[in-house]
């Protein structure tokens, strides 16, 4: 009798194990917030530049300036995301910020229209060609800047090293006080990069969460 217990008992108990949600079951769900995990420079939305990293560093290639967006757009909803400069800037054709899909990515460098962004070399913050503000300071290698965007509200913030948002003591994208507005480009918006050919200089960028500055209440990963 306690042998078929025994054997009953094995029996049941392989049964369960069988029936549990293996990896390929529909209860193995992968769910990245925000596109934040999957984002990454596009390899076939960019032009003059080699990405590396899994596709989040960015530099340009060939002496000529280059640019990429993002795999991940997005028109309404919060965002945040950062970008390390690692080689000292010496061209004004660096930038970081965002980018609509009507934007020349061999053009944006220079021309700076359909563009939102923070331009290292000269601390320059601008949007739709124009030169709305800035960070205060020209960058330096290993300078993180920090972008935090509003697409629904189409408005822009951006920081250095965890310093005041766009250089001023009252601007803060958790109120939504302050910000640049980038009506005057409006469409699904892209992460976007730049890198200035002649100097080389190189992006890292982080989109899923990972920023060494806490991300401004309410908003999510790019």
């Amino acid at each position: 009798m306690r042998y078929f217990r025994l054997l009953l008992v094995s029996v049941l108990c392989a049964s369960l194990a069988n029936a549990r949600p293996g990896p390929d079951s529909n209860y193995n769900v992968n769910i990245v917030a925000g596109g934040g995990g999957a984002t990454t420079f596009n390899p076939a939305d960019q032009s003059g530049v080699t990405l590396s990293n899994g596709n989040l560093t960015l530099v340009a290639s060939g002496g000529s300036d280059g640019s990429a967006r993002t795999n991940s757009s997005h028109s309404t909803g919060k965002y945040y995301f950062c970008g390390t400069i690692q080689v000292a800037i010496a061209g004004g054709d660096t930038a970081l910020g965002i980018a609509n899909g009507s934007t020349s990515l061999t053009a944006a460098p220079n021309s700076t229209n359909l563009i939102a962004a923070i331009y290292p070399g000269t601390g320059s913050i601008w949007v739709n060609g124009s030169n709305v503000g800035g960070v205060g300071v020209s960058g330096s290698v290993n300078d993180v800047y920090d972008i935090a965007f509003d697409a629904g509200g189409q408005k822009i913030w951006v920081r250095r090293n965890n310093a005041n948002w766009d250089n001023s003591g009252t601007d803060n994208p958790a109120t939504g006080t302050g910000g640049f507005s980038t009506s005057g480009f409006a469409g699904a918006y892209y992460a976007w990069a730049s890198s200035n050919g002649g100097t080389s200089q190189t992006w890292t960028a982080t989109f899923n969460g990972t920023c060494a500055n806490t991300a401004p209440s309410g908003f999510g990963n790019f």
